[in-house]
């Protein structure tokens, strides 16, 4: 039997495309960070997602305003509210929108 990619301790769930993935256990452990499955990749590209974080936020996800952004960026506040982009209500009341995303 396989064992969990993560704690190496418990049985894998077995994808059918990943192979064995993590336990139930490791699962449960960061479901408040809703991961789902493992993420694949080299340590440049997490690197880079670290150095880089600023320019990949965005200003809205799902039509909601990103309080990550206007928190990276507080002199783009006025400029949105005259684009009318957003106005100053939702600003005041923006919420993180990217705060479960690996970015």
């Amino acid at each position: 039997m396989n064992k969990c990619a993560s704690c190496n301790n418990n049985p894998a769930i077995m994808h059918p495309q990943l192979g064995p993935t993590w336990c139930q256990e490791c699962r449960d452990a960061t479901k408040p960070f809703n991961w789902g499955w493992p993420e694949f990749t080299t340590d440049e590209i997490r690197d880079g997602r670290k150095k880089y974080r600023k320019e990949l936020l965005q200003s809205h996800r799902q039509g909601e305003i990103s309080k990550e952004y206007l928190d990276a960026y507080p002199e783009q506040h006025e400029a949105l509210i005259k684009e009318g982009v957003a106005t100053r209500e939702e600003i005041r009341n923006a919420k993180p929108v990217w705060y479960n995303d690996n970015l």
